[in-house]
């Protein structure tokens, strides 16, 4: 199973989230983006995912204002 969904962080991104023998990846949908996990299960993939992209969009904004 392979999931994208776009994250609402300016600029959007969207992340492709997929299980693999169990565990959970995800990464950012463009050529030689690396994967991030394993997690023990999807919501913890969503969850870091939204983290790491805001971690990195938020002073990105701010930098902007």
């Amino acid at each position: 199973m392979s999931k994208v969904i776009q994250l609402d962080t300016n600029p959007p991104v969207s992340v492709q989230i997929w299980e693999d023998r169990r565990k959970h990846f995800w990464r950012y949908d463009y050529d030689g983006c690396p994967k991030y996990g394993p997690f023990p299960n999807y919501q913890q993939a969503l969850t870091d995912s939204l983290r790491y992209s805001t971690q990195w969009a938020s002073p990105l904004s701010m930098k902007h204002s």
